[in-house]
């Protein structure tokens, strides 16, 4: 995954520098289609505010005193333009639902995306450790690690200007439980329940297993990085406005939603997206960042592909490019433009998560080990990363492959010598097909295909 950047995001928390270009933005109105190349999701670091050093920002003048902007001719040095996150229409702003297609303000998965709402901490993959952002200070597990007891900072509030209180993040679990959503599927097995003891403090308690310990103390510690706390009000709007339709609740667009993050909708359309940003935003408190983001507007148009944005990118019409670039280290070794990667070498940028192939276990053989390792011990994935990836995703001698991220914080969280057996770099063909022959996976007949039960094996790989 790459990273091209003329200004380091940090999970927009203030280290968005101010942009240098003067070129104004293209107005591209095609409708996205999937990419040939595959794009890849951003990847946000979290860092502590103290390290933090943003450019001094403007006095921000009264709204009442800035004229709206035409969000097709926004002014090119108080605006951040993006690629690659935003493929097609945004259909919502329901931090409840995951059918939105907002990747600009909607993402909670591994890490949560905080533009627009905000997560109690935010986790930094390079070093694997949690920052608070609602939160006041670090989250305390009690000595039996089935409770996490943490503070909300007494300067956070919504933007209608009321506080983020415990009975927020309270309620919001409720809802996920209540309305079965995806949040509160993927954790009710997990977490028995999030209650407030009194009005800035939150605990978590953990699901227990026979034993009394926490069923997976890990799952409950992530939820509060990525899952948004949502305000109660709002939320009893919603119930009330779906009358307590749980189908209903998912498919509202939400567009009266509260937030509590620095930018929200500015406009959206079938070309381009724009937040603005909220100069009431908490964070400008002394106790947070102490200052507003620079850019006053973020945008993202839509492009049709990666080919679209590359160009886009080459132009100077996006400044933060989180899209698969082949080659894109021509741009400043050939074509001598201000661009520069996360890494200055290849493969350029951190991956937040690593290209990887799914096995269709109904294909005729997949359903035999032999078959599976075989391929995945065969395959030349140093010419993969070469030419598909163009150098872009770290070789299999730098990074040994798992399920965890190539970054020092997540490398250390697993034990390599567990795993060592599971773990190969390809080109192995002497082993693949001894593996094959002693399962009898062998050609009978001399073609060239070797059968399974007497059927022919032939598989297709696609990409995207």
């Amino acid at each position: 995954m790459l990273f091209t950047l003329l200004a380091l995001l940090l999970v927009f928390s203030l280290v968005l520098s101010a942009c240098g270009t003067t070129t104004t933005p293209a107005n591209n109105t095609e409708e996205a289609v999937p990419a040939e190349e595959e794009a890849a999701p951003a990847e946000e670091e979290a860092m502590p505010a103290e390290e933090e050093a943003a450019p001094a920002e403007e006095e921000a003048m009264p709204a009442e005193e800035t004229a709206a902007a035409d969000p097709n001719e926004l002014p090119r040095n108080e605006t951040l333009y993006f690629n690659g996150q935003q493929w097609g229409s945004v259909v919502g702003w329901n931090p409840y639902s995951n059918s939105n297609n907002n990747a600009m303000t909607i993402a909670q998965q591994d890490n949560a995306r905080v533009t627009m709402f905000e997560t109690p901490y935010l986790y930094d993959m390079l070093d694997g450790q949690m920052y608070p952002l609602l939160a006041d200070g670090p989250f305390e597990w009690n000595d039996t690690r089935t409770e996490i007891t943490f503070k909300l900072n007494p300067a956070a509030h919504w933007n209608d200007g009321t506080p983020v209180t415990a009975e927020d993040v309270a309620y919001t679990w409720a809802t996920h439980v209540k309305y079965n959503t995806p949040t509160g599927a993927g954790n009710i097995d997990y977490i028995e329940d999030i209650v407030a003891a009194d009005e800035q403090t939150v605990v978590i308690k953990a699901k227990l297993d026979a034993d009394g310990n926490a069923v997976n103390p890990l799952i409950v510690e992530a939820y509060l990085s990525s899952n948004y706390v949502i305000q109660k009000a709002w939320t009893q709007t919603l119930e009330e406005r779906v009358a307590g339709d749980a189908t209903a609740l998912l498919a509202d667009p939400a567009e009266d939603v509260a937030f509590s993050g620095p930018y929200y909708k500015y406009f959206a359309d079938d070309s381009k997206v724009v937040l603005i940003r909220d100069d009431n935003y908490w964070g400008q408190d002394a106790s947070m960042w102490g200052k507003l983001p620079v850019p006053k507007y973020l945008a993202h148009v839509i492009f049709k592909d990666n080919a679209a944005g590359t160009t886009a990118l080459q132009a100077g019409e996006v400044d933060v490019s989180q899209q698969f670039n082949s080659n894109v280290q021509a741009f400043w070794l050939e074509d001598n433009l201000p661009i520069s990667t996360y890494l200055p070498e290849a493969p350029y940028g951190i991956g937040a998560s690593l290209p990887t192939a799914f096995y269709n276990l109904e294909s005729y053989g997949l359903d035999q080990v032999a078959v599976r390792k075989a391929i995945a011990i065969a395959v030349d994935y140093p010419t993969i990363i070469a030419n598909a990836m163009t150098n872009q995703s770290a070789t299999f001698d730098q990074v040994p492959r798992s399920l965890m991220n190539p970054t020092p914080g997540e490398q250390a969280l697993y034990d390599h010598d567990a795993v060592a057996d599971l773990q190969w770099a390809g080109n192995d063909i002497e082993g693949a097909i001894a593996l094959l022959d002693e399962a009898g996976i062998v050609d009978t007949d001399g073609d060239g295909w070797r059968e399974y039960n007497g059927q022919k094996l032939s598989y297709v790989a696609t990409c995207p």
